[in-house]
């Protein structure tokens, strides 16, 4: 019995530590899962590594002249520092949203292609939870759209 047990173990156990972690992918052609209503729609942080983080979020507007369902567009532009991606001023704006919503669990994260899988950890960490409690514990992947190029712009 030993005989049959012992390579089996051997081979299925590894001594690295493994930690999980939910993520919410949409395929090819489908949707993001619908999120829930309330006062911040859409909450999107978009990375472009070594310059600066871009939050925009679709923000329901409550003034008594909006119509049914209105929203306004908000956007914050967060510049690295020396040490890179500031990303206790990146929980810091997203506290201020967490005040705005706080049933909101669901927040979208667009890395751009060229930052490590660390980095993206790291910034889903951020978006996750810091020092007061939790955030967004939710994070959506998503691909970061291309910047515009100045040709697209002129005609022939």
């Amino acid at each position: 019995l030993m005989l049959l047990l012992m390579p089996f173990l051997l081979l299925t156990t590894s001594v690295q530590k493994l930690a999980g972690i939910d993520l919410l992918l949409a395929g090819n052609n489908s949707e993001l899962p619908p999120e829930p209503p309330g006062i911040v729609e859409r909450l999107t942080v978009v990375v472009h590594p070594d310059t600066a983080l871009e939050i925009t979020a679709q923000v329901r507007r409550s003034d008594v002249g909006a119509k049914t369902g209105e929203t306004e567009a908000r956007a914050e532009r967060i510049e690295a520092g020396a040490e890179g991606l500031d990303l206790a001023a990146l929980q810091s704006a997203l506290r201020r949203y967490k005040g705005l919503d706080p049933e909101r669990e669901q927040a979208t994260l667009l890395p751009a292609d060229s930052l490590s899988n660390g980095q993206v950890v790291n910034l889903m960490d951020a978006m996750r939870r810091d020092a007061e409690g939790e955030l967004f514990p939710k994070v959506a992947l998503g691909v970061e759209p291309p910047a515009p190029s100045d040709a697209e712009g002129e005609q022939p």
